[in-house]
């Protein structure tokens, strides 16, 4: 099966390419691949996280031992259930999103593959949960964060993420290249 069939996410790879990232290496887990094809129906596909960077993240949490994991947009789920797969047992990812409609989608992949106890799912504004998260003393426990959401709260996110992490930990942050208009914004500045 062609895994690259139906991804429908504008990716810096070409198809071939894709394929390729997809089969070797680390490999897309089955359920993986049928929630990515699942949202890839969606109306609002293009929001799902590329599985090149799902690969990405779960070889990172496996080196860095990654235990306690913040994402900032869940959208489907794909991403979450990506990241709740590369997690230990005991692991923890705590999912924020705005959407209790979306998540659905995703819900039961996160029970087929049998990660449902990883996730924790909050549903409301990612600003307030992460303030919540903060003020029950969970500031420096988190040893990965994921910010994919409304890009007018980046700065938001990324400083409440920043104060959720511990030392060494590490943040990805989504759409930073978004249409290449940081560079843009540079050069009109320059």
């Amino acid at each position: 099966m062609d895994m690259s069939a139906k991804y429908t996410q504008a990716a810096h790879f070409s198809p071939e390419a894709l394929s390729y990232i997809l089969t070797t290496g680390n490999r897309e887990h089955p359920v993986l691949t049928k929630l990515r094809l699942a949202t890839s129906t969606h109306q609002r596909s293009v929001m799902m996280t590329t599985p090149e960077q799902i690969l990405l993240f779960q070889f990172l949490s496996k080196a860095l031992n990654v235990q306690k994991v913040i994402e900032v947009g869940v959208f489907t789920g794909y991403g979450t259930l990506g990241m709740a797969l590369a997690l230990p047992e005991q692991g923890k990812i705590v999912g924020c999103d705005v959407s209790a409609e979306y998540p659905e989608v995703g819900k039961p992949f996160w029970e087929e593959a049998q990660v449902t106890k990883k996730i924790d799912l909050r549903i409301g504004a990612a600003v307030d949960t992460i303030e919540e998260l903060l003020k029950n003393g969970e500031e420096g426990s988190f040893d990965f964060g994921y910010i994919d959401a409304d890009k007018n709260n980046y700065d938001r996110y990324y400083e409440g993420v920043l104060r959720l992490l511990k030392k060494g930990g590490i943040v990805a942050i989504d759409n930073v290249m978004w249409s290449e208009q940081v560079l843009m914004k540079a050069e009109s500045e320059g």
